[in-house]
């Protein structure tokens, strides 16, 4: 008996010590992540040819109300996302505090941009103005990439819609669950399913208005999971099904911490030194948020391989040839 109750202690430190060293494994990760999406944009940087604005041509011409409309998308989302960045990470420096994870899992999501590409990893299944600001795109340079290389990522509104689709409406989305859980008196898990709704219904209406503006579109989609089917504003339901469990994620993870404030990625933090601190939070975060995006792709391009429902688009939306 002695025996059996040694080896339930043993296992049960073992699996404290694993946990513990939580903040090492996401760390080792988060380096690999980083050093994956600074090579990825470094060679398309550094390339002479997809490095640059897509071309417009005269059958890609718009009247100047459209590129206003465009304009202010950028205009507005930069706002929000410089907004968020100030919230989470400049307004806790100024007061002396270490910036918090929410803090950290912005700069996470910017890292993990570098997968905003795998969109259309085989096929054109997003579609960008051309008259949005942009330097084209590293689909070339992504392993694997069978798609179209050369169509017009807008940086100004794209990259702010990692920050304000991620933490910033996980945010929101917290907000929701402490109210239900009051009104309610239910657990976090059904509160935050019961909450996924309300994200679903903000992304859709939050992306369709950008699409109304000719921002982007999509071109090719499950026809029974699409609304406004055959327009260019037509829009995938599947989308905001994504964006919900993406920023669900990030909800959860911002939720469970222990006595310490510190995440599930963050656990044997303490062991550390002051100096260590920063850079392991740093990296656990990337690598948190590039599985929170990669999730969101695989899941997006597991529906993509369904599409029926393929539209003729403006020459201003398609890519290069």
């Amino acid at each position: 008996m002695s025996y059996l109750v040694n080896d339930g202690i043993a296992q049960s430190n073992s699996l404290e010590e694993e946990r513990s060293n939580a903040i090492v494994y996401w760390a080792l990760a988060g380096l690999v992540c980083c050093v994956f999406s600074a090579s990825v944009f470094g060679q398309w940087i550094l390339s002479d040819i997809h490095f640059s604005t897509v071309p417009i041509t005269a059958a890609d011409e718009v009247s100047d109300a459209q590129i206003l409309r465009i304009r202010i998308v950028e205009v507005l989302s930069s706002l929000v996302a410089l907004a968020a960045l100030g919230f989470y990470c400049l307004r806790p420096v100024l007061q002396g505090k270490s910036i918090p994870m929410e803090g950290l899992l912005l700069f996470g999501a910017i890292v993990s941009y570098v997968l905003d590409t795998s969109i259309n990893y085989f096929d054109y299944y997003m579609a960008w103005n051309k008259h949005g600001i942009n330097w084209g795109t590293w689909g070339a340079f992504f392993p694997g990439h069978t798609g179209p290389t050369n169509y017009a990522e807008s940086l100004f509104w794209g990259v702010p819609m990692y920050l304000y689709f991620g933490v910033a409406l996980a945010s929101i989305q917290l907000f929701v669950v402490k109210h239900l859980r009051n009104v309610f008196n239910c657990g976090f898990m059904v509160a935050l399913l019961c909450s996924f709704p309300v994200v679903f219904l903000f992304d859709l209406v939050a992306e369709s208005t950008i699409i109304r503006t000719g921002a982007y579109s999509f071109p090719n989609t499950i026809g029974a999971l699409t609304v406004w089917k055959g327009s260019q504003f037509q829009f995938p339901l599947y989308e905001s099904f994504m964006v919900g469990i993406y920023v669900s994620m990030y909800s959860m993870l911002m939720h469970y911490r222990d006595a310490n404030g510190l995440t599930i990625i963050e656990r044997g933090l303490d062991r550390f030194s002051f100096g260590a601190k920063f850079p392991l939070r740093f990296f656990a975060a990337c690598a948190f948020s590039m599985l929170c995006t990669g999730v969101y792709f695989g899941g997006f391009n597991l529906f993509a391989m369904f599409s029926d429902n393929l539209i003729t688009l403006p020459e201003y939306m398609m890519y290069g040839r």
